[in-house]
């Protein structure tokens, strides 16, 4: 393994922060913190400045052996030139062998409906190493690290699971093409590559300042996205958004920026942009092709002629020897966003920025597989979104409940129940005191209830007692009319006549109607379940299915003994569908992924109910939930 720290401007990386590289997958830019991003970028750095002393005779290129018995494979679902031929070139310079090599989906068995797990499990069964891809679906690459991962647990002998590294799924994401369009920036504005200073003094300075032009594609421009992830985790970046509104990020991305930290501006025309970005001493431009493949036909031809830059509107006196033009490429021949003569000018960076391709790549692959040693390599990488596992249950005080605090608690609650209470409490004492006389009295009690409401209230509360040597579950507090859904996502009634733990059939009861004191609206729902006594585990999205926070009470020889209330849970697995109707998740693609969502905000205390898919990190608020099992 080479350690390369010693050639490193190390001073700009707070190792504090940097966890180790080996093994790791790239699928997010938003998985590497900015002293990651840093550190990658120096690695590409020194292998791309030696690469470049000796370009012209690899022999003497000191890195040539890196990944030397190891093996690299790409896997294309999607057309590619730039992001394929770039990967297997940094591969194979460094001394991998690449095999296979696939351009896009055509000629696999995906074709005659093979799933895209089992199309990897070959790479991972064949000794591949590190697997590049690149799909349509998104998040598909976090699914086959999952699907990978979980299989080598599964088959230890025959799986070895690959790095995966994602080329870009759909309008997702495109990590690799972030890092390569930072170590442009980072040689243009921070360090040449050679390592000798541009204009950076501290950590503080690195790539710090910015403002990015964005001309084109916002909206379906996956390497925008991933570049204004990489840009929010420093400081003091801004970008500024040139697009025709159809095909302009959806205020919910723009948001999302800004609470990154990141500053946005929308302008109307590429020269009002350009006028503001006059007086930044670090702004550049960053076209994008209109992704004519995502976009409905007419769409595409409304907007593919809207951006159309040439020299005149880069005539800004000296500014415009230094406004650094960059394209992730390509760019549509009959509707180019960046007139052809341009490519001859010296601040055409996107020349520069496919060389960067190679050089970024190359050292992503050398810190992935292991061969650049890091002094944080003692150090794993462990996903955050794992960090906190589960549900937590607050526990509550338990009662104890006979029936007469049960009529009680029933007749209290109960609209006009002011007289049947009354008799209660004259009742009461002889209740307690004389208890071979409760039957007499309670049927004392009954026919002083004339109100038939009020009888059938009781009649329903009564409903859910339990009896000496029962053992059980009642849920309460359930907002009135869900406790159908409820059982349903439960599944309660699959546990009907099933034997219980008490050696007698299971029995479920629901109703909604019942009168509460707690509820806005006066109503909640209760459901009993006699027989079974399930883990808390079972209970942790019930709060998600009403809008109330219900409890759940358990019960042992008739008696409770223990109440608890769900939290709002972490993470949800299988209870609702991705909104985004090209994640790899989605039941119509058939690729057998269960749906797994995280709380985004799980450690702030104002009851956020926003999660994000783990695949394609599309949020989804509680509101706009479509369960699973309710479909």
């Amino acid at each position: 393994m080479t350690n390369l720290e010693e050639r490193m401007h190390m001073e700009f990386i707070d190792m504090n922060n940097v966890r180790s590289f080996n093994g790791r997958d790239v699928l997010r830019i938003g998985d590497f913190n900015r002293d990651e991003i840093t550190y990658v970028l120096e690695v590409s750095r020194i292998l791309g400045h030696e690469l470049n002393e000796n370009r012209r005779d690899l022999r003497g290129f000191e890195f040539r052996s890196l990944l030397e018995g190891l093996v690299v494979a790409t896997d294309f679902g999607e057309d590619s030139s730039r992001t394929h031929d770039s990967s297997v070139s940094a591969a194979t310079t460094l001394g991998a062998i690449v095999n296979p090599i696939r351009r896009n989906a055509g000629g696999t068995s995906r074709s005659k409906g093979e799933s895209a797990a089992h199309n990897v499990a070959g790479h991972a069964v064949w000794d591949i190493h590190a697997l590049i891809m690149r799909d349509k679906l998104e998040g598909i690459p976090q699914w086959l690290s999952d699907y990978t991962a979980k299989l080598e647990i599964a088959h230890p002998e025959d799986v070895l699971k690959p790095v995966i590294i994602n080329g870009g799924d759909g309008t997702h994401e495109h990590p690799t093409q972030a890092f390569l369009d930072m170590l442009t920036l980072y040689t243009i504005y921070n360090v040449n590559m050679d390592g000798s200073p541009v204009s950076c003094e501290s950590r503080d300075d690195v790539l710090s300042g910015l403002t990015m032009i964005a001309v084109g594609d916002t909206l379906k421009g996956r390497t925008f996205k991933s570049l204004a992830r990489a840009l929010s985790q420093f400081d003091d970046n801004e970008v500024v958004i040139v697009s025709p509104e159809e095909v302009r990020s959806p205020q919910s991305e723009i948001e999302d920026y800004i609470s990154r930290g990141l500053k946005v501006k929308i302008c109307e025309t590429v020269e009002e942009a350009l006028e503001y970005a006059r007086d930044k001493d670090k702004a550049f431009v960053y076209g994008l092709r209109t992704q004519e493949e995502r976009l409905d036909p007419k769409v595409f031809r409304k907007v593919k002629d809207a951006v159309y830059m040439t020299p005149d509107h880069f005539d800004m006196g000296e500014s415009a020897d230094i406004l650094p033009i960059m394209h992730p490429l390509p760019m549509n021949k009959r509707h180019p966003e960046i007139a052809p003569e341009m490519d001859f000018l010296p601040n055409a960076k996107y020349i520069k920025e496919m060389r960067m391709g190679k050089m970024a790549r190359m050292g992503l692959l050398g810190l992935t597989l292991g061969r650049v040693k890091t002094s944080a390599d003692n150090v794993p990488y462990v996903d955050s979104r794992l960090s906190v596992k589960g549900s937590t249950f607050r526990e509550l005080n338990v009662s104890p409940v006979n029936d007469q605090d049960t009529v009680l608690e029933a007749l209290r609650a109960m609209a006009g129940g002011q007289i049947a209470s009354r008799a209660f409490d004259e009742l009461l004492p002889e209740m307690t005191s004389h208890p071979d006389r409760r039957a007499d009295l309670f049927y004392d009690l009954l026919s002083r209830m004339t109100n038939k409401g009020e009888l059938l209230e009781l009649v329903r509360h009564l409903t859910f007692r339990f009896r000496d040597g029962e053992e059980g579950f009642v849920i309460d507090h359930i907002a009135n009319g869900n406790t159908g859904l409820v059982k349903y996502n439960l599944d309660l009634s699959s546990l009907l006549g099933v034997g219980g733990c008490d050696e007698n059939p299971v029995v479920v009861s629901a109703v909604d109607g019942l009168n509460s004191i707690k509820s806005a609206d006066g109503l909640k729902g209760v459901i009993k379940v006699r027989g079974y006594l399930p883990p808390d585990e079972f209970f942790q999205y019930i709060g998600l299915l009403s809008d109330t926070m219900p409890t759940v009470t358990f019960i042992r020889d008739g008696k409770p003994v223990r109440k608890i209330s769900p939290d709002t849970p972490y993470e949800l697995r299988d209870f609702i569908h991705c909104p985004n109707v090209l994640c790899v998740s989605g039941e119509e693609f058939h690729e057998h992924v269960p749906t797994v969502f995280y709380h985004q905000n799980p450690d702030c205390d104002n009851g956020s109910e926003l999660y994000a898919c783990r695949y394609c990190d599309t949020p989804i608020h509680r509101k706009d939930f479509r369960l699973v099992k309710s479909d």
